[in-house]
């Protein structure tokens, strides 16, 4: 069974851990659509080889972040309503976490896994920051 969270400590704003929320990202779940082929396609079309290509054309975060579990994906949008650059642009950065963390130097992987999560995205500093 996975393990669902219910609230954070993350969110607080005030005490001595201060990490808001930078931003919600994901797609809504859709059972019948492949998230990575989507991805894909919308890449080819915007004229890009790879998915690494797009770190520097796209507004990403510049710094390691904490990322959670998305706690409501209610108010995620469909892939399919997007626009390509839409669609990038969070399949990049989505690319680029693993379940706990954003590291925008890493390899920018799209697999099943890294596209359907629907994650929050924390601002780290002082003794929380990320090396």
């Amino acid at each position: 069974m996975e393990d669902q969270f219910s609230s954070t400590l993350l969110d607080k704003k005030e005490g001595k851990i201060v990490c808001p929320p930078i931003m919600q990202i994901g797609f809504a779940p859709d059972e019948n659509v492949d998230f990575v082929e989507i991805a894909y396609h919308a890449l080819e079309r915007e004229g890009f080889e790879s998915p690494q290509q797009l770190i520097g054309s796209l507004p990403i975060p510049k710094q390691k972040r904490l990322v959670m579990p998305l706690l409501d994906s209610s108010m995620l949008p469909q892939i399919t309503a997007l626009s390509d650059r839409e669609i990038l642009q969070k399949a990049v950065i989505l690319g680029l976490c693993t379940a706990t963390f954003f590291d925008p130097n890493r390899p920018v992987l799209w697999t099943h896994a890294s596209l359907t999560r629907r994650l929050t995205i924390f601002k780290t500093g002082g003794i929380y920051a990320l090396d």
